[in-house]
């Protein structure tokens, strides 16, 4: 579906929980892809709408947290990925551990 809507060379493509269904190694396989569009010159501005932070890729450079239809918090991903903006976010401590340089895993403290 992604490479059908490139066809018409849009400006914006919005993925709304694009993983939701997916195995383990077709959700990476898609998050891949989804980094790879946006790595492109002139590529389309890609809302990604997820449930699950740890999806944020390398390319996702602006960040946007809702709660109940609420602005929590919103800028750049070193700014918002970091354990006082997403424990305020979740309502709950968390930790976060890289897994290389551009993706991490949100680890709740519970």
């Amino acid at each position: 579906m992604i490479a059908r809507s490139l066809m018409e060379d849009p400006d914006i493509i919005i993925l709304d929980e694009a993983t939701v269904g997916l195995d383990l190694f077709a959700r990476e396989k898609l998050l891949r892809q989804i980094d790879r569009i946006t790595s492109l010159p002139h590529a389309p501005l890609v809302l990604y709408v997820t449930h699950h932070a740890e999806e944020i890729t390398e390319n996702m450079d602006h960040i946007l947290l809702l709660r109940q239809g609420k602005i929590v918090a919103q800028g750049a991903k070193n700014d918002i990925i970091t354990p006082e903006v997403l424990a305020d976010f979740y309502q709950n401590p968390v930790q976060i551990i890289p897994i290389d340089d551009h993706r991490f895993y949100i680890n709740p403290l519970l």
